[in-house]
């Protein structure tokens, strides 16, 4: 065990030779051998014992097919419900409001998607190094590593508003809206910028639930929080108290914070096999939380990447229109279409959440065929459900629209956006996945370098292209994504070329080394 623990001393490095040993010892007979060798007297390392088989059997102990598909459930379900809050919004403020409701969130969405990054970011982080470290038969160090990530939830609570209050009139402004949805959007962005870190926390919560491959749990919490939002804090506060937009927001705040008291109470309570310490939130941060943020850092770049550009795609909308209405319509239009797309992204990113643990631990393990098996299993899944979208959203459009909002005007809009966004949907989660391997292979740097030119370079590229050549069709402008989904092929083959060169070098000698194993079993009986 002093190889390990001089190992952990420096930085993340898949061909490190003392990592490696550490990876042997523990892995040539299974992480259940090695404890029962050196534990079988101690009771306390029997509970080990029992988490690291659980661990092994969520995520190395089914086929990858059935790895990726047992680890769907629950970010399906987390993916789906986030996107979810975003259509239910809608849905109920265009019943209490209006078409100006609609139009005012429309103006400040991807300002709320820039607050939601950073929770997602340490969800990336958690789940990442979570299952990197049962790999490497270091559970016992999961629960200070939950401690420090909790802990920058709260730091990133305080900067979120500090950052964007400021700055949310006034973009409104340059975006061409009327003082009336400035105001409104004001209004409703004000408590969610303000209860960030309750955003964090309950994103977060979900990465360390998949870290664990606990999708069930994992499901269980976005989906009561989406049926509490839904179904009771959004009629309650928007139709029976009349709170107006503000009803939006504190809705959705509270549909987060009580599913997030539940379980960090099962943490902290020591009912799962993870069992962080209150102490450990008052302790120095722990030697696994700074890689697993450099990890989860790409994550971070990557949503920021995507909400970035669409105020620059906002703007330009605007400034192809010269009417006030033709405005609001034109934001409702576009708020639609997004909604409607991250209903389709929602299953990539779900994809990607479930395969980065399993990679993630099947690196660690030196399993390189199976990390290349769950990779391609990811890819065909998503292309498979691109599919399905695209088709989907061509056909009915207008049917789509409607459930959002109504109006000539509005549906104007809408109905060819929302066609747009997702027509090249077969190959959008590309993006995903190139990003996701990077991060199960630790290369968080490559990953972050990658997120940035799939997202904010490409979009915001062909947003001024898109603009320069043709000013009066604001329409148009929303091809950008397409373009992007296209351009994030080449983009990943370049990034990904030399590692996964690496990993199909590695795997043939693993099999080689396999068939050399069987031979000489043969041989001796």
């Amino acid at each position: 065990m002093k190889n390990i623990d001089e190992s952990l001393k420096e930085p993340l490095n898949p061909i490190d030779s003392t990592i490696d040993k550490a990876i042997e010892d523990i892995s040539s007979n299974g992480l259940q051998e090695s404890i029962n060798e050196n534990n079988d007297d101690k009771d306390d390392n029997k509970d080990e014992h029992i988490i690291k088989d659980a661990k092994n059997e969520r995520l190395g102990g089914k086929p990858p097919l059935k790895t990726i598909l047992s680890l769907l459930l629950g970010p399906v379900l987390s993916q789906v419900t986030n996107a979810l809050f975003g259509i239910v919004t809608t849905i109920w403020v265009s019943k209490a409001i209006g078409i100006d409701g609609v139009s005012s969130i429309a103006t400040m969405n991807a300002f709320d998607g820039i607050g939601r990054a950073f929770g997602f970011f340490l969800a990336v982080a958690a789940s990442t190094q979570i299952s990197s470290l049962f790999g490497k038969g270091l559970s016992d160090e999961v629960g200070q590593l939950i401690s420090d990530l909790l802990r920058m939830c709260l730091v990133f609570g305080a900067i979120v508003p500090a950052i964007l209050l400021p700055i949310l009139k006034p973009c409104a402004r340059w975006f061409g809206a009327e003082e009336k949805i400035v105001q409104m959007g004001f209004d409703y962005m004000l408590p969610l910028a303000s209860f960030s870190a309750t955003t964090c926390i309950f994103v977060a919560v979900g990465g360390f639930l998949q870290g664990e491959g606990r999708t069930f749990l994992f499901g269980l919490m976005s989906v009561g929080s989406i049926v509490l939002n839904m179904l009771v804090l959004h009629p309650l506060f928007l139709l029976a108290f009349k709170m107006g937009i503000n009803g939006a927001s504190y809705a959705t705040i509270i549909s987060e914070i009580l599913p997030s008291i539940i379980f960090l109470g099962l943490y902290y309570g020591k009912k799962f096999t993870v069992v962080p310490k209150f102490s450990q939130l008052f302790k120095k941060f722990g030697p696994h939380s700074l890689p697993s943020l450099k990890v989860g850092f790409s994550q971070l770049i990557a949503q920021l990447s995507i909400c970035i550009p669409c105020v620059l795609v906002r703007k330009y909308v605007g400034m192809t229109i010269n009417n006030e209405k033709i405005f609001t319509d034109a934001m409702a239009g576009l708020n639609s279409a997004y909604r409607i797309n991250n209903l389709s992204i929602a299953v990539y990113m779900a994809v990607a959440q479930a395969f980065i643990p399993a990679a993630s631990y099947a690196y660690a393990a030196k399993k390189y065929r199976r990390f290349l098996r769950l990779m391609i299993h990811s890819i065909w899944i998503n292309f498979a459900w691109g599919c399905y979208t695209m088709v989907f959203t061509f056909s009915i459009p207008k049917q789509l629209a409607k459930i959002l909002a109504s109006g000539d005007g509005y549906l104007q809009w809408a109905e060819p956006m929302i066609r747009i966004i997702n027509s090249l949907a077969p190959v959008a989660g590309i993006r995903m996945n190139s990003q996701s391997a990077c991060q199960a292979l630790q290369l968080g740097t490559r990953a972050t370098i990658l997120s940035f030119l799939n997202n904010f370079v490409s979009i915001c590229l062909y947003t001024l292209l898109l603009y320069y050549t043709d000013k009066t069709d604001g329409k148009r402008i929303i091809w950008c994504y397409p373009l992007t989904y296209a351009t994030s092929i080449v983009f990943s083959i370049i990034m990904l070329w030399k590692p996964l060169s690496n990993i199909i070098k590695l795997a043939k000698e693993e099999k080689e080394m396999e068939e050399n194993k069987e031979l000489e079993n043969i041989s001796e009986t």
